[in-house]
């Protein structure tokens, strides 16, 4: 009966022993897959600015970054810089009250996500805003939320944190107010960016039609036969103060006409705006002058040359007054295809060197 009896424990305790194998294997294997899906979540962490300034340009330089809000009384445009690559979006929102503060936070995979915070002692509105890691857009996630400061004068201002992470397109947001929580907000970003690509097509579309820029107080048209083909081309340029879009349509008959090229004028942000464009042998000119004093000038020339649309040469014509100099500067075989990014242009204006001749007046 003893030897009975051991039989069954031994059995049941090998059973066990068996049972208790197969469940660590099974938790094993059920925290390898819970570490797989962490592996998909993307964490963003707060980056801290190297310097800021304030006023109509709001700027904040990180070690990899470069934010730029510049304010002016019809908008505010955003400048997200890395690598000397530049985005921009003209914001929905407009961030009008005394303080303006960038919380930038990156991920492990690259991307960005960007809170504006319109601040004052009571209250702040907030924007987020997401930069893939490829730079091709800024998407706006949300600039509805507000949030007010809890009794500050009692005690004192207290600083919004947010915990962000990303899995797979839902984009998660945990906001507080130092240790008080204040709310959570999920997003789906694919369709942000589908939606933002649906636009950016029907715009694409639209701007392959050159009416729609007749009569339109925000543009002029220039006609030039460009290509020497016996058949006017029309080149659509915004006015000063307008914007700095110029597109170039070759004729393909006298009432139709096909959008080959889509650049800048060469317009800038408080400097030089467009004066004129004229035609030449090769190609055309664009011509920009300091707007206030008109004691700055540049002549960028522009060829035509194998269906394509090059930048051979950009003058500059300065004159000092009290120092009573006008002084040519000239930057000869530029080359540049201008279906290229400006970006890259001004990448490579900045190796070129420049000839320069002073004259006195």
């Amino acid at each position: 009966m003893k030897i009975i009896i051991k039989i069954p424990l031994l059995t049941l305790c090998f059973l066990q022993l068996q049972c208790y194998g197969q469940t660590a294997k099974e938790v094993k294997k059920t925290k390898g897959e819970r570490v797989s899906v962490k592996q998909n979540v993307e964490v963003f962490k707060l980056e801290k600015p190297l310097n800021k300034t304030k006023g109509d340009l709001d700027k904040a330089i990180y070690n990899d970054y470069e934010v730029v809000l510049n304010s002016n009384p019809n908008n505010q445009k955003l400048t997200f810089i890395k690598n000397k690559i530049e985005i921009k979006k003209v914001l929905n929102f407009y961030y009008e009250t005394g303080d303006i503060v960038f919380n930038l936070y990156k991920s492990n995979l690259g991307n960005t996500i960007l809170l504006i915070e319109g601040r004052d002692y009571y209250s702040s509105n907030l924007g987020i805003y997401y930069i893939d890691k490829n730079l091709s857009s800024v998407i706006e996630i949300d600039d509805t939320l507000v949030y007010k400061q809890d009794n500050p004068d009692k005690y004192g201002l207290k600083h919004l944190q947010v915990n962000i992470s990303k899995e797979d397109d839902l984009l998660k947001c945990k906001f507080y107010l130092g240790d008080k929580f204040l709310y959570n907000k999920d997003y789906e970003i694919s369709t942000k960016i589908k939606t933002r690509k649906d636009n950016a097509s029907e715009n694409n579309t639209s701007a392959n039609n050159i009416n729609q820029y007749l009569n339109n107080k925000a543009y002029f048209i220039k006609t030039f036969d460009i290509n020497k083909d016996g058949i006017d081309d029309k080149i659509v340029s915004n006015n000063p103060y307008h914007g700095d879009e110029l597109l170039m349509f070759l004729g393909e008959n006298d009432m139709n006409f096909k959008l080959v090229l889509k650049t800048v004028n060469f317009s800038a942000d408080g400097g030089n705006q467009l004066s004129d464009i004229t035609k030449t042998e090769q190609g055309f000119n664009i011509t920009t002058l300091f707007p206030y004093k008109g004691s700055y000038e540049e002549n960028y020339h522009i060829v035509f040359k194998s269906n394509t649309f090059i930048l051979k040469t950009l003058e500059t014509f300065s004159t000092s007054w009290q120092d009573r100099y006008k002084e040519t500067c000239t930057i000869t075989n530029i080359d540049f295809n201008l279906n290229k990014s400006i970006q890259e242009l001004l990448n490579i204006l900045s190796k070129k060197d420049k000839n320069c001749v002073k004259a006195k007046l």
